[in-house]
């Protein structure tokens, strides 16, 4: 008897486009992250916003020479986290920040500690 034939060429190519971004939090795999580089925020308002436009207007104004990237997580929170301590520190000591009038509260993640447990008054 044969056995079947696969083109794993083909194959890989039709998982690549059947397979969604699957994102898993740390918690899951039991593993801590480092949140070193993260800052945990939230705009002080009870309005909804954009938080795409958030996220470019964070980009403009922070202006991290290494780049950023901004996530929301539970609630009216969202984390920033940067490649370099120089862009934290600027991002801090750069503020206050302000976005469609509101202010933008930006605090670090201490060791030990989780974003969501990120004190944000």
């Amino acid at each position: 008897m044969e056995e079947p034939t696969v083109d794993l060429g083909r194959a890989l190519e039709w998982a690549d486009k059947e397979i969604e971004k699957v994102v898993i939090p740390h918690e899951v795999w039991g593993v801590e992250k480092d949140y070193r580089f993260t800052l945990v925020g939230r705009v002080l308002t009870k309005r909804s916003y954009n938080f795409e436009a958030l996220k470019d207007v964070l980009a403009r104004i922070i202006s991290p020479g290494r780049g950023m990237t901004a996530r929301k997580i539970e609630g009216e929170r969202f984390t920033v986290d940067f490649t370099h301590q120089v862009d934290v520190k600027r991002a801090i000591e750069g503020g206050p920040w302000v976005f469609d009038k509101h202010l933008v509260i930006l605090n670090d993640v201490k060791e030990g500690e989780r974003p969501r447990d990120v004190e944000l008054n």
